[in-house]
């Protein structure tokens, strides 16, 4: 499996899913929370592109884990800004800051095409997604612990 094979697959599903995360943007600025991404339209958008992200690689046979985390500790509230995903992908032909590279920046021009601006200075966050091996001492731990507060099984 390659990186043009997850960003085309990834690219699929955020289309079949536009319709639902522009609705969830728009209530979002309409609504001017400061910042943005402490809102719930947005932890349900980052929710949304992490089972886009996490479909693409649980059909090769991937381990996939949604984290609330922040500062790479588990997150006390509502969630971070960014999207956290810690994959366990023996098959995986790239490395996964290369394949992390290319998910951050189909995810900017989708968002960005929608809020006809750079989403990230929109929506006040650094990067919208953020992968991590699942060998991470951190996230490993907290994973085989089965802390349901900071890890999520998503495939």
């Amino acid at each position: 499996m390659t990186s043009v094979e997850l960003v085309h697959c990834f690219r699929e599903g955020l289309a079949e899913k536009r319709a639902e995360i522009e609705r969830l943007l728009r209530t979002l600025m309409d609504s001017r929370i400061d910042p943005p991404w402490a809102s719930f339209e947005w932890q349900k958008i980052k929710y949304i592109i992490a089972r886009c992200i996490s479909h693409c690689l649980c059909q090769h046979g991937c381990k996939v884990y949604l984290l609330e985390m922040h500062g790479g500790e588990p997150s006390e509230g509502i969630g971070d800004k960014d999207i956290d995903l810690a994959i366990d992908c023996p098959l995986l032909q790239e490395d996964i800051d290369a394949l992390e590279k290319e998910f951050e920046k189909t995810v900017l021009g989708f968002l960005g095409d929608i809020l006809g601006d750079d989403a990230r200075k929109v929506l006040k966050v650094p990067n919208i997604v953020e992968l991590h091996s699942l060998n991470e001492f951190i996230i490993k731990k907290h994973v085989r612990a089965r802390n349901q507060h900071y890890a999520i099984d998503l495939c």
